[in-house]
């Protein structure tokens, strides 16, 4: 299941906020030797602190002050619960990590949410910590990935092949307005193979929200099609590139490693 930030009953001004202002020390004030707690919005911060997109760290942020304000809440809305517990009304070992009653408590859902993952990964960091790790691997990498954010993938599989780019245009043409002249096309072009990759494939997520907001890739079906059929002329292109941008890269690392050893 996947979260997503609510407005609701939210301080305009403080959900806007777009530093890591909030501080590890202010946390541990607050939620005094909950260590749960504590261990969550620092680890949210932590992530922060990497950087990323400004986009991603005002999430993140946003995350920080989401979870607080459900953690003094206490108490999970009635029509979230439900949710949770329908999604996982089939795992009856999960279930009984919950509370008894109807009534469920912020702090208790991503253990809820997580147990399986919590297990898991505890074997694999046991397994990691007694034979130690030499490198990841390709398929240690999600593909979707390697898109418009971090790479040239676009202009190096498709934009730049003249037998492509016409053939794309001429799928795009319903989405393209006719007034614009060749320049004009081809940028706008470009803006929709980037929508088509992030909706496609970069930006898919087949998690249920917990919360019932679903506002990501909420596109009408006729744009969608004429999306898919463009990206369905470049997606091999796309993969394959991606695979050899991933093997450089740590192929890269690898060398490094070896040098520096």
């Amino acid at each position: 299941m996947k979260d997503a930030l609510t407005s609701l009953n939210r301080p305009r001004n403080d959900m806007k906020t777009t530093t890591l202002s909030l501080r590890g020390t202010e946390i541990e004030k607050e939620f005094t030797d909950d260590i749960g707690k504590i261990t969550l919005l620092r680890s949210i911060l932590l992530r922060g602190h990497y950087g990323g997109m400004a986009c991603d760290i005002l999430m993140l942020v946003r995350y920080v002050k989401e979870w607080r304000y459900r953690f003094n809440e206490v108490k999970v809305p009635v029509n979230i619960s439900n949710r949770i517990y329908e999604r996982l009304r089939d795992d009856a070992s999960v279930l009984k990590q919950s509370k008894t009653d109807d009534i469920m408590n912020w702090e208790e859902v991503p253990n809820l949410l997580h147990s399986k993952s919590i297990l898991s990964s505890a074997k694999l960091v046991s397994s990691m910590t007694m034979y130690g790790i030499q490198s990841l691997s390709l398929k240690d990498v999600s593909l979707a990935g390697i898109d418009f954010h971090c790479s040239s993938i676009l202009e190096d599989t498709v934009l730049s092949d003249s037998v492509k780019v016409p053939r794309l245009l001429d799928e795009l043409t319903p989405l393209i307005p006719k007034h614009l002249n060749d320049d004009a096309r081809w940028i706008k072009g470009i803006a929709l193979m980037k929508e088509a990759m992030w909706i496609l494939s970069a930006g898919v997520n087949r998690r249920i929200s917990i919360t019932g907001n679903e506002l990501l890739n909420n596109i009408d079906e006729q744009r969608k099609e004429i999306l898919q059929k463009a990206w369905k002329l470049v997606s091999d292109d796309v993969e394959a590139y991606a695979k050899r941008y991933v093997s450089s890269r740590l192929s890269q690392s690898l060398n490094l490693k070896h040098r520096k050893g």
